[in-house]
């Protein structure tokens, strides 16, 4: 005659028989079972529930019956999609990118942002009602791609003056080559490296 296997709850201690009416099944565990045995699984999900004010669905612990009447679960605030339908998913990302962008910049260098002007929604317009470089008119890439990866066609978000930061009325999106070529050089800069390009080409 075969003895049944048991198993201890490595929350409360308690051996119980090793089948699946003391543990729920759980692939990642040992010969199959949950480590917890229903009984103290049935009390952590009180607590959730009590701590949490939401239930969790059937589908996420289908092996459980709870025996209280269904709560909805509340209008979390979230990214609601809904919300973009009117963009694309390329807008919408690069928009997304060129936020977090100027964030991390405003923040390295200590630069003035107008965080609460600047928001994804700003992008998103700004994108679809003009998706070319403001400075020389070239067709921008919003296409998907990798974060941080840059081409020559990538839209980019430059400081007109690089003495302000972040503001509303200083803020132009650019081709990457543009931003590239500008970064940081002064009027004067500009003007001598296009008389040299002229210069060298005669």
């Amino acid at each position: 005659m075969t003895t049944e296997k048991k198993k201890s709850c490595s929350k409360c201690g308690e051996t119980y028989p090793a089948n699946k009416v003391y543990f729920r099944t759980a692939n990642t565990c040992i010969n199959g079972l949950s480590n917890i045995c229903r009984k103290c699984f049935q009390k952590q999900i009180r607590g959730w529930k009590l701590k949490t004010g939401l239930v969790s669905s059937d589908h996420q612990f289908p092996e459980y019956n709870f025996s209280v009447d269904r709560i909805k679960l509340p209008k979390l605030p979230k990214f609601s999609l809904k919300r973009y339908q009117k963009y694309s998913s390329d807008i919408i990302r690069t928009a997304k990118i060129l936020r977090q962008g100027i964030l991390k910049r405003s923040r390295e260098k200590k630069l003035t942002c107008d965080k609460d002007i600047l928001t994804i929604d700003y992008f998103c317009e700004r994108l679809s009602q003009n998706s070319v470089c403001e400075c020389c008119g070239r067709l921008l890439n919003l296409c998907s791609k990798a974060v941080g990866v840059l081409y020559p066609d990538s839209a980019t978000v430059d400081r007109v003056n690089i003495n302000v930061g972040y503001i509303i009325d200083n803020v132009s999106i650019l081709c990457w080559k543009c931003n590239a070529v500008k970064k940081d050089a002064s009027l004067h800069e500009l003007e001598q490296l296009y008389n040299w390009m002229i210069y060298v080409k005669m």
